[in-house]
């Protein structure tokens, strides 16, 4: 069994590759040398795959992203999840035969990689972030329940290969895989889905009366303070006070009501344990799914850059 190769000795580099199975692979090339399509022919005339016009795979570059938008240097990759030649091309729908999955990988100034963001599923089952399967608390045989993404929000992505180097060059941390949104590069660590909005309000129009509410990216409220205060700044404080609170864990404490449905309120227990910070308004007749809120709000908090402002949110 061998494989055999045809060079360009123009550009150095391997233009045709025939595998043991006689099936053959060719390689397009920039003037810099840089691979811009890879083409799997098949066997014999080369019709069994890929096609010239319609390549397997397309690779874009951008070695001026720095300079031009403060990115990372990228090489994007194109690949038709289908080969233009498949014997079952006509019973396809086009749109759907005509698919690709794109991935972009980013590097720094020494060619090291950065991350890798790859296409991701329209429908993303279960929470994204925990990553379980979508399915009831119950236990009951019952389908999954799928979250669409909106025709308006970024594609889903899965980051990949996330790393971090000291001056040294050796690797300091590094990330399992996640999910992010969009194809632009952020850093390690900091994917947010959104920035979290946080309204400073004045609830009346005589009194300076000023309250916080947090938003999450759908511009429900999330959580809402409990008392009024007399300045923004006074607001300001006790609003990181109670992010700290929910942060650090040792503020949140979860009530029923008269009918037994679970809500949470944000404590200073430093002050009191009466001293009540905030509030969560909606109630839940799940345990878990009240801790799940938590759990949440917490990550929400943890991982967003906050927008305090006074305008309302708006979706």
């Amino acid at each position: 069994m061998q494989s055999t190769a045809i060079y360009d000795y123009r550009l150095m580099q391997v233009r045709l590759v025939t595998d043991p199975n006689e099936n053959k692979t060719t390689f397009s090339f920039s003037p810099l040398g840089l691979m811009i399509k890879s083409v799997l022919l098949g066997k014999d005339n080369g019709d069994e795959g890929d096609s010239i016009v319609n390549p397997g795979v397309t690779l874009e570059y951008d070695l001026f992203a720095l300079m031009n938008y403060n990115q990372p240097v990228w090489v994007k990759t194109i690949q038709r999840a289908h080969h233009i030649n498949a014997e079952y091309a006509n019973s396809m729908e086009t749109e759907m035969f005509n698919q690709t999955i794109t991935s972009i990988e980013f590097s720094d100034g020494f060619g090291r990689q950065l991350q890798t963001r790859s296409q991701a599923e329209d429908i993303i089952y279960g929470k994204q972030r925990r990553g379980d399967g979508g399915l009831n608390d119950d236990n009951s045989n019952s389908s999954a329940i799928g979250i669409p993404r909106g025709s308006d929000t970024p594609i889903n992505v899965v980051v990949s290969g996330c790393k971090i180097y000291n001056n040294k060059g050796l690797v300091v941390e590094q990330w399992e895989p996640y999910y992010g949104k969009g194809f632009d590069f952020k850093d390690c660590g900091l994917e947010s889905l959104n920035d979290l909005h946080i309204q400073i309000y004045d609830d009346n129009d005589n009194v300076d009366d000023f309250r916080f509410r947090i938003f999450n990216s759908d511009c429900d409220i999330v959580l809402s303070g409990l008392d009024s205060y007399n300045t923004e700044a006074e607001v300001i404080q006790k609003l990181m006070t109670t992010i700290a609170l929910i942060i650090n864990g040792n503020g949140i404490e979860i009530r029923q009501n008269i009918n037994n449905e679970y809500y949470f309120v944000i404590i200073n227990f430093d002050i009191s344990p009466d001293a009540i910070m905030a509030i969560k308004y909606s109630y839940s007749d799940s345990l878990t799914e009240i801790e799940e809120i938590i759990e949440d709000l917490k990550y929400l908090l943890e991982n967003s850059q906050y927008i305090i402002t006074t305008a309302n949110c708006e979706t």
